[in-house]
């Protein structure tokens, strides 16, 4: 038997996602944790810290890395990387399985 495919950049990008989710969402956390953070201080006046002004911008870095910027680099990395976009043909028979690309062949028996 034998099939041929390549990996669509949404394909690529929601698996990548997903091999991270653990990481992306603890930062995920993080983020929404500092701004809300921010605004507990922002709205207490009985709490004056001066240095709840950074936890404003870099819970919104955070927020935006997860969902703006981690995609953005995933599809980057996608169309830059001819073996990543590329057709590859897969083989299955009784001798093993082989996996073909345009630089390189791998032979599982």
């Amino acid at each position: 038997m034998e099939l041929n495919y390549k990996l669509s950049e949404e394909e690529f990008v929601r698996v990548q996602i997903s091999r991270h989710t653990v990481a992306l969402r603890i930062l995920s956390a993080l983020g929404y944790f500092f701004v809300l953070l921010y605004l507990l201080v922002l709205f207490m006046p009985t709490i004056h810290n001066r240095s709840a002004w950074l936890l404003l911008p870099f819970g919104i870095y955070l927020l935006c890395d997860r969902y703006l910027l981690a995609p953005y680099r995933l599809r980057r990395l996608f169309r830059r990387s001819p073996m990543i976009s590329c057709e590859r043909r897969v083989s299955i028979n009784p001798d093993g399985i082989t996996t073909v690309l345009p630089d390189a062949t791998e032979d599982m028996r």
